[in-house]
């Protein structure tokens, strides 16, 4: 997780209902190799990651790898690196509104070839819109691997008057958790080069879980800018990830760019 130190702060939970929006249904089953050097679950995760691509692909929706400066010698874990290539896929054009996983099943049992495969039934609902080719964003982090209490550190640039929101990405309940705006900056009306923070009245913080089993952990941002001849667009502290791409979806794919940056944090 990420810390957010501010000084006299309340952060204030709202929730928002997602309306239900027309989609298209797909279905696939995803697979990953399951040597004796992994778990069960850690095979499943993969496997499940692999079905989303899949169906992401039937949707026709485009995806590609990102440019990143991971080192994995120093993390020196083959797997990790891999999820780490896997969660860096981008997909455009659409979103999942919802997705079902069953008829999990262990292939080729006692075989060096030994899988784990996974059923996935996923609803995709494709933006209305299309992106606008000439709307630029560039962002990158000051590091992919931080440590307990290493800072971290935003820059960025866009080509054209934008609003720009930072959102942390909860994984686990499939939420945004919004970060910038806050009580210290409100980043409106940014064209060219920005940082996140821009101002020394507060941080970002890596901050390892106490309750966490492993010893990395990945986290990801997301952050979005919106174009500011527009009406502006509506952020609360927190959202679900299927209510916040509708919103966007509606808000007109033309008029937004997003990107997610992924990182890891060492407990060490």
């Amino acid at each position: 997780m990420f810390l957010l130190l501010l000084r006299d702060s309340v952060l204030l939970l709202m929730f928002l209902i997602a309306i239900p929006v027309k989609a298209e249904v797909f279905s696939s089953y995803g697979t990953y190799f399951f040597p004796t050097n992994i778990s069960e679950e850690n095979c499943y995760f993969h496997a499940k990651n692999n079905a989303i691509k899949i169906v992401m692909e039937k949707a026709g929706l485009s995806y590609v790898v990102s440019s990143e400066n991971l080192n994995c010698s120093e993390i020196k874990d083959k797997n990790t690196c891999e999820y780490f290539q896997d969660s860096q896929i981008y997909y455009e054009g659409g979103f999942i509104t919802s997705k079902q996983f069953s008829n999990h099943r262990i292939l080729f049992e006692g075989s060096i070839n030994r899988k784990c495969s996974v059923h996935l039934l996923a609803d995709i609902q494709k933006f209305k819109t299309k992106h606008d080719p000439n709307y630029i964003l560039d962002v990158n982090l000051n590091n992919y691997i931080f440590r307990d209490g290493d800072e971290i550190l935003i820059n960025g640039e866009t080509n054209l008057p934008s609003n720009i929101y930072l959102f942390n990405f909860v994984k686990d309940s499939e939420e945004y958790q919004l970060i910038v705006p806050n009580k210290f900056e409100k980043l409106t009306n940014l064209k060219g080069p920005f940082n996140i923070p821009s101002n020394q009245k507060y941080k970002l913080v890596a901050k390892f879980p106490n309750d966490h089993n492993k010893d990395i952990i990945q986290e990801q941002f997301m952050l979005l800018t919106t174009k500011k001849n527009l009406e502006e667009f509506k952020v609360i502290d927190i959202e679900s990830s299927v209510s916040l791409l509708s919103r966007l979806n509606d808000f007109g794919r033309e008029n937004w760019k997003k990107i997610r940056l992924s990182y890891f944090i060492l407990k060490e």
